[in-house]
């Protein structure tokens, strides 16, 4: 009523000009805005600011995660700048940066568009890119098996998995020929005037993208994985502020507390492990991370998991020393949530957190045998029945605490989950929840609560939630969402 009356005490010549501009505006800003979304399924990349917007959309969101920050942001933006057309025709890298960006672009608007119509913005100029890396296969290069490597994140994200799998044996074969697994030269810190510590770290952090693609492939099977951590002779990534400002300095090695042995011993620093960033702590959790899927695999040459000197016990151990030589910045609390969302890094800390409870799934799912259908699996006696209860006990939990940081992350942002494995959390997750309450219900010595039971179906409601809306940034969740809304029936 006041609002009425603050209006009709106006002239009319005031009201109206202004209501029509609001409305002129409105519509101009709406066909401008879906004549945007159009470009996105053209075979021409945008030009001008509109280009800027979708390489902003790829930086904010596929760089940040595993160890995908290779490209030097600062030197592409650079040539960018001072030579677009170049770029424009013939960089493949832009092409395949493009098709990523525009998919997060098209997802601040899902609302008006399908998780389909997402997932297919700027496939084609990953289709262009494509077509030009095998133009001259014989001429390879750091910025070829950068496209490759997005390619492969890009059509894993649309569910062309075939492509995927084949692009990721050419980025294993790319990081051979190109030497990436040893350090180019033994000036480590670039004293020289001729080395350059942009390249340096760019070449390491390609094949530690390569590494850990070759590793997410290979899922612990031999036949499958093409890079084994001997053969990586470089020290880790070093922490992303000094990549982006051409900082050389010394990190340690997959090893922890360990540097490259040829380095002289005036110049590694009291503390190495503190020119690290989140994607080196990351690569040490892959390398566990394979082990245990061996192990999983292989059951029936290993030890009783029981025994002190078990695979088993060792595997934990490495668990426990993981988690003791993390920096206070890369807990999950309250205080590096709302860091690392201010530098875009929440994504990659969401991942990182949810590897680990995942994979301790992974490790204690020898409890459940059933449930992940594990071919060779153990025996576990009668007298090992608290070993085998505590086994699924301990899966549960860290099944619960991968989707907790979920649902937490989601709460923040969807694209907090971008990174392609999350639906397959989600998935298990629910899968270990579920079967979890039913052989609780089964005990009769069972103490959980009423109260209890409510959350956990809770919990398996946020992961449904995040499987649906994950679909529009990765194909396989719609498929994780239909298997576990059939487990969950």
């Amino acid at each position: 009523m006041r609002n009425s009356i603050s209006i009709a005490s106006k002239p009319v010549s005031e009201e109206v000009p202004n209501s029509f501009e609001w409305y002129v505006s409105a519509v101009i800003h709406r066909s401008i805005f879906k004549a945007d979304l159009a470009r996105l399924y053209t075979s021409e990349i945008p030009k001008s600011e509109r280009l800027y917007i979708l390489i902003e959309e790829y930086f904010a969101n596929i760089h940040p995660l595993r160890c995908n920050g290779f490209v030097h942001k600062p030197s592409f933006m650079q040539q960018l700048d001072e030579h677009p057309e170049s770029c424009r025709q013939s960089e493949s890298l832009l092409h395949v940066i493009c098709a990523l960006g525009a998919k997060f672009f098209a997802l601040n608007n899902n609302s008006q568009l399908s998780p389909e119509a997402v997932l297919k913005a700027g496939n084609q100029w990953a289709r262009m890119a494509k077509a030009q890396i095998f133009v001259d296969m014989d001429d390879l290069s750091l910025e070829k098996l950068m496209t490759t490597i997005l390619l492969y994140e890009h059509d894993l994200r649309i569910g062309s998995y075939a492509s995927a799998f084949i692009l990721s044996s050419m980025t294993a074969r790319m990081s051979q020929v190109l030497q990436l697994n040893l350090e180019n030269s033994a000036d480590v810190l670039c004293t020289k005037p001729e080395a350059s510590p942009i390249n340096t770290e760019t070449r390491r952090r390609l094949m530690w993208s390569c590494y850990l693609l070759d590793s997410w492939v290979g899922s612990g099977v031999n036949q499958l994985t093409w890079l084994e951590d001997r053969d990586l002779k470089i020290q880790l990534p070093c922490h992303s502020h000094n990549f982006s400002l051409g900082i050389s300095c010394i990190t340690e090695t997959m090893d922890h507390g360990k540097v490259l042995s040829f380095i002289p011993n005036d110049q590694v620093p009291p503390e190495p492990s503190q020119n690290m960033g989140i994607e080196a702590y990351f690569i040490r959790l892959v390398s566990i991370r394979k082990k245990v899927l061996r192990y999983v695999k292989h059951l029936d040459t290993a030890k009783p998991p029981w025994q002190a000197d078990s695979e088993f016990s060792l595997l934990c151990s490495e668990f426990n020393s993981w988690r003791r030589a993390l920096p206070p910045n890369l807990l999950w609390n309250p205080s590096a949530i709302y860091a690392r969302k201010e530098s875009s890094q929440l994504g990659a800390l969401t991942l990182l957190w949810c590897t680990f409870y995942q994979t301790l799934v992974d490790l204690y799912r020898i409890g459940m045998p059933v449930l992940f259908r594990i071919q060779k699996q153990f025996t576990f006696p009668p007298e090992q029945k608290l070993f085998l209860e505590q086994c699924q006990k301990v899966c549960f939990e860290n099944a619960r605490k991968a989707s907790t940081i979920l649902s937490e992350a989601l709460r923040h942002g969807l694209k907090n989950l971008a990174d392609t494995w999350l639906c397959i959390i989600a998935h298990d997750g629910t899968k270990v929840i579920l079967y979890y309450l039913k052989l609780q219900e089964a005990a009769s010595s069972s103490s959980m609560s009423q109260r209890e039971r409510g959350e956990l179906i809770a919990l398996v409601q946020s992961n449904l939630q995040v499987l649906l809306q994950m679909r529009s940034m990765v194909k396989t969740a719609e498929h994780c969402l239909s298997v576990t809304r059939i487990t969950g029936s």
